[in-house]
């Protein structure tokens, strides 16, 4: 009984051992191509292999770009503004993680998010004096676009100076601009902006922002 169990014990070993070597076996004389589909993008971009290599490359790149697009539709959806604000900040952080610059124009549109929305959303003053009260540190946990921004950097400049032109968020476009150079730059900017604004009303929200700017603590 002894050895029937014995010989029974080395013949399934034996078939292990076999099925074993046939798995080694297939993957040696699988097709390059096929053993690269079985690793990620990331592992593919190590290969000596050009038609390996390059499609890799080519795939973590429009992942990106695709990736980025979801994250701005989420931000661009009236009613995830509304309801889901929470989806919301989490797309504008993961934005800022990724310095997406493709993101600039709605993070700055929606800026003020999650006091100013967007037009027939729900509005709180931008300047009250009660807002006046918070620092510009308090602004980058208020508004996380402005966190987003801030982590995207100066190809945002621009574009924030020009929201600056319009009627909501500049306590959030201002705390951006001292975020990125400072507020001797942002007084500077807002000076020659001023200086260079035919349009009326646009000179007077810019005025406005710089006298704003003076009554916010650091």
């Amino acid at each position: 009984m002894n050895t029937y169990r014995k010989l029974t014990r080395i013949a399934v070993y034996l078939t292990v051992l076999m099925v074993m070597q046939g798995c080694r076996n297939e993957k040696k004389t699988m097709p390059v191509s096929q053993q690269a589909e079985e690793l990620t993008a990331v592992q593919r971009l190590m290969s000596k292999d050009g038609e390996i290599l390059f499609p890799a490359r080519d795939e973590l790149v429009a992942d990106r770009k695709q990736l980025i697009g979801e994250l701005i539709a989420i931000i661009e959806e009236k009613e995830n503004r509304i309801g889901k604000q929470a989806s919301v900040r989490a797309a504008m952080y993961v934005l800022g993680e990724m310095r997406a610059v493709e993101a600039i124009d709605v993070l700055v549109e929606y800026i003020g998010f999650p006091r100013v929305m967007g037009v027939g959303e729900p509005v709180v003053t931008d300047v009250s004096a009660s807002m006046l009260s918070h620092n510009l540190k308090d602004t980058r946990e208020i508004y996380p676009a402005v966190d987003a921004l801030i982590k995207i950097g100066e190809p945002c400049l621009d574009t924030v100076v020009a929201k600056l032109g319009s009627p909501v968020s500049i306590r959030a476009c201002l705390a951006v601009l001292v975020g990125l150079r400072g507020r001797d730059f942002t007084v500077e900017t807002l000076t020659a902006a001023i200086e260079k604004e035919s349009d009326a009303k646009k000179k007077v929200r810019l005025e406005a922002s710089l006298k704003v700017l003076g009554k916010l603590p650091d």
